[in-house]
């Protein structure tokens, strides 16, 4: 898939769909909130997350990009209408209640909790996404809300990629499927072996029964090859190690904008998983998915 260039942006009609959360990073010393106390800590980091997180990474590697998400009229959705504009990305929103969606963060090592509030059906009033060349949705239980939206925008030629964030439910639901309703899906190691029910032995045996779900999969594990079935090619691509890690969310964000980014700008499928690693990698070098400098990319070393 090879996408002209057009000014410092490749021509494409990208949308992420989904819901940008407000997030409020926990700092790591603090376990529980004293009861009757105030206690003051030297930062508590706050930002935004969710379909920003791919959305900006695409957009900072190029891609001309558009975010589909619910909006009110509360503090957090002035928050998340000034990120934006600072970012430059292009939206496409819908009235729904105030702060649709927050979450309180906390990030140690490589791990991370969240306590999340997610307005239920935000996700229900988004308008028509025909007009798009590729759509992005960055989990499960989003495209399942999105599946009419999503089904009609393939049916006007879209391309439409999924990524797991972890849904459970929706992963045991995979495996139901009887069709392929997605062009792409991007699963990590543990949501593969979730939605598979009977584990096989090989990594590599993950892949067939998940293309009930789409024609193409991409399992990522770590620092360890990334699995992929693309074009009904079968592909081990190793990754490079991380040289610098400071908070492990939004990497599972920053690998599919990083794959999309690379296929948009005519890179094979190998190449574009190369990026994607190399991408994700970088992103976790800085706290939350969201990148504000695209500057962060400029080291790339991934060629056509």
């Amino acid at each position: 898939m090879t996408i002209a260039k057009k000014g410092s942006k490749l021509a494409s009609r990208f949308c992420v769909a989904g819901l940008i959360y407000f997030e409020v990073f926990l700092p790591p010393e603090v376990s529980e909130i004293p009861q009757g106390k105030e206690r003051f800590v030297d930062d508590i980091g706050v930002g935004l997350g969710g379909a920003l997180n791919p959305a900006s990474v695409a957009s900072a590697l190029g891609v001309d990009t558009t975010v589909a998400h619910p909006s009110g009229r509360g503090a957090t959705d002035a928050a998340v209408r000034a990120g934006l504009q600072r970012l430059e990305i292009s939206a496409r929103t819908w009235s729904v209640e105030d702060d649709p969606a927050i979450s309180l963060v906390r990030s140690t090592g490589g791990d991370r909790g969240f306590i999340s509030r997610a307005l239920p059906g935000a996700l229900n009033d988004c308008p028509s996404l025909v007009d798009f060349d590729w759509i992005h949705v960055p989990g499960l239980k989003e495209a399942g809300e999105l599946h009419r939206h999503l089904g009609s925008a393939r049916d006007a030629g879209a391309y439409v990629s999924v990524a797991g964030s972890w849904a459970p439910e929706r992963l045991d639901e995979l495996s139901d499927y009887d069709s392929s309703i997605w062009d792409l899906l991007i699963l990590n190691q543990a949501e593969a072996r979730r939605a598979v029910t009977a584990s096989p032995e090989s990594s590599v045996g993950l892949l067939p029964p998940l293309r009930c779900a789409a024609s193409d999969i991409i399992i990522t594990n770590g620092s360890d090859p990334v699995l992929a079935h693309i074009d009904g090619h079968l592909l081990e691509v190793p990754v490079r190690p991380v040289e610098r890690f400071v908070d492990a969310t939004g990497a599972g964000d920053a690998f599919g904008a990083g794959y999309i980014a690379g296929r948009l700008s005519g890179l094979n499928a190998r190449r574009a998983i190369e990026q994607a690693a190399e991408v994700a990698g970088i992103v976790v070098g800085l706290r939350g998915g969201v990148v504000q400098d695209p500057t962060v990319f400029e080291e790339l070393q991934i060629h056509s």
